[in-house]
This record gives structure tokens, sequence and C-alpha cells, in this order.
């Protein structure tokens, strides 16, 4: 049994950071590029997994899904996300969420993601602190190392071939970026320090991991850099807007389900203040998928299929 992961949405079975995973099984019908697509990750490839769980993290209501064919399903964007057009690419159906295959995989998942955000803003408040680089390092380690025990983990299931997307550059968030520079837009650069000393330590080990594991392929993708340059030169990828969200916020960063969003979604980075729209979605799955710009390396996933 082969297979294949993705997100960033980190891409661990915990979902440590924003970082994501896919995997796939390549034994396919004639007319599909992969049996199955097997989804790991942060918000950002949420297909609806907490609708029925006791969380915050629900986005189950308008606007959210004002342009997906369902309506509001749960994905936290305007319409599909990154792990439904990654499927469709590969000529499957989009994700279902994992509560409709089976409720007890859903438990202890929920919160990690936040719990580990709320870690990495903790360690910026307090960056002061002699020992802070020391303290940050082991912090970053520990979170790699315990990625990379459920990236074995699955490869001890039969994985085979995955695709792991690094932490996106949160700094570049709009609802970071509001919060400490709300009338003259950039980046928070000591928050992109904390997730780029993380990424590198991820790409180290998942580069090391395709040395140890026979037969197994690992695609890392790039979404840091992908991120820093959607918000800085979003016209370089057809968009208009990249630091400005679509939705109006609420004090988390969530959509305000009062009100509306704006007209032209397709121009738009983001949707609110932490998740890409439909549009900004099928940009990174097509680069990833089909690209030759890098941005997922060393091969992109067409190729990997076709190992």
């Amino acid at each position: 049994m082969a297979k294949m992961v993705s997100s960033v949405s980190l891409l661990f079975v915990l979902n440590l950071i924003s970082s994501s995973f896919f995997f796939f099984s390549v034994l396919s019908e004639a007319h599909k590029l992969a049996s199955a697509l097997y989804v790991f990750g942060s918000s950002a490839v949420d297909v609806g997994n907490n609708n029925k769980l006791r969380s915050f993290a629900k986005y189950d209501y308008l606007p959210y899904g004002i342009d997906f064919p369902d309506g509001a399903s749960g994905r936290p964007t305007n319409g599909y996300n990154l792990a439904d057009y990654l499927a469709q690419s590969l000529r499957l159906e989009v994700p279902p969420p994992i509560t409709s295959i089976n409720p007890s995989l859903s438990k202890n998942i929920d919160g990690v993601h936040d719990y580990s955000l709320t870690l990495l803003r903790n360690e910026k408040r307090n960056n002061n602190s002699a020992d802070f680089e020391a303290v940050h390092y082991a912090f970053s380690i520990d979170l790699v190392e315990k990625y990379v025990s459920h990236l074995e983990f699955l490869y001890r299931l039969g994985a085979r071939k995955f695709v792991v997307f690094d932490a996106e550059a949160m700094g570049c968030l709009p609802y970071e970026v509001r919060k400490a520079t709300p009338l003259d837009p950039v980046c928070v650069d000591a928050l992109n320090f904390l997730v780029f000393n993380f990424n590198r330590i991820l790409h180290r080990r998942i580069n090391e991991l395709g040395s140890k594991l026979p037969g197994a392929t690992f695609i890392i993708g790039n979404n840091f850099d992908h991120t820093v340059n959607l918000v800085q030169n979003p016209t370089s990828l057809g968009l208009k807007e990249g630091f400005k969200p679509c939705c109006k916020l609420t004090k988390l960063g969530k959509c305000d389900a009062k009100t509306l969003p704006c007209n032209e979604r397709t121009d738009y980075a983001f949707f609110d203040g932490f998740n890409p729209t439909q549009a900004a979605n099928k940009v990174l799955a097509s680069e990833c998928f089909n690209g030759t710009s890098g941005v997922c390396s060393p091969l992109n996933v067409q190729q990997l299929v076709a190992l």
C-alpha cells in the first residue's frame, strides 16, 4: 500500500503549527491519478471536521462557503480549499470531513493548532529574555520531532508518497498584521522569525526522513515564502489585495456572520484573518501540482504520482 500527504497545513496528524501534509495511494482506477488522498493539517485544509465538535474553530456559517456548491460546509474560506483542489487535480472527489467517516478519529485533534499558535505568540512576547533563542530552538525541535514521529507512523502503516507543507509566514496573516501595524500593514518580523526557524528544522528533518525510510518520497511545499509573496506581491499571482481580508473580522479574526464579504473575492488573497480565499488556494494547489516555480520541491505532485 502506497500513499501521499500535504497542508500546512503542518501537516501533522495533530497539526502542530500551521503546517500540513498529505499522502496518497497510487494504486488507482484508470481515470484517477491516485486512488486516495489523505489530508492532515490546520484550518487551511479543514473540510468541516469541527462541525460536530465542541470547538471555537468552526466555520459552518455564512459568509464562509458563499462560493461553495453546498454553502457553508465548515471550510474556513469562501469556496474550495487547498485539499479540495489537489484532490480534483488527482481526479478524486473533494475530501469528506473526518467525522463523516469515523467520529472517534476526531478526538484529541481539536485545539492542538490553537495551542501551538498560543505558545509561539507567548514566545514572541517574551523575546527579551536572555535565554529566548535557546528556549525557542528547543521548542521548535520538540514540535518537529512530534511531527516526524507521526510521519514515521504513517510510513509504518504503508504510506510512501508524501507532500509536506511547511508553516506559513504567520507574521504576514491579516489578523497579526492588523494588530501590529493597523495603519501601515507590514509583516510582523518577530513572529516570522519564529516560524522561519521552525521551518528550517522541519526541512532538515524531512530531508533526513527521505534518506532514512526506504521507498519513501517526500515533497516539501514552501508555504512560508508563498505566503510572503501572496501579501507583498499579490499581482504576481493574479490577485490584487494581499494584506486586507475579504470579510469583516471579529476580534478573534474570524468572519463576522452579520456582514457580507467583499464582492470581488477573486481579487483577494485572504478571506478572513488567517485563511486564504478560494482564488489563493487554487494558485497554491496549481503551483504545487504541476508548476515549475519551486513552491513544491524537489518534485511537483504530478511528477510524484508518476513515480
